[in-house]
């Protein structure tokens, strides 16, 4: 995919969001490769635990696992306004990790569309 293709994504999908938006908004795995490729900046969240995200992982994501979203995503992930893909095993964890960000005020977000476990 070229840089073309790829900015024109990256419009599309920040201009189909808002704030309070209350739909989830998915990315599949060939479109996240591609955003890494862009050199974009966007953070890629494990929301598993610590034990899963050392068994397989999506090469440049970092582990704020669930249970320590609330109390770490502000010192984690300071810019509300960058793009943000969640995942976890199947897609379930990372649509509620989706929304406790949005609740604090993020704008970007992303889950990965069936989880790592889809890889």
């Amino acid at each position: 995919m070229n840089i073309y293709k790829i900015k024109k994504m990256i419009k599309r999908i920040k201009k189909n969001h808002t704030r309070f938006n209350e739909d989830i908004r998915e990315i599949d795995y060939e479109n996240l490769k591609e955003l890494i490729k862009s050199e974009e900046d966007i953070a890629i969240v494990d929301i598993r635990s610590p034990q899963e995200y050392e068994e397989k992982r999506i090469k440049y994501a970092i582990n704020i696992p669930l249970y320590d979203l609330n109390k770490k995503a502000e010192f984690m992930l300071p810019e509300k306004s960058t793009i943000i893909v969640l995942y976890c095993g199947c897609g379930i964890r990372s649509k509620k990790a989706y929304k406790m960000l949005q609740e604090k005020g993020y704008l970007n977000l992303f889950s990965l569309k069936g989880g790592i476990d889809e890889i």
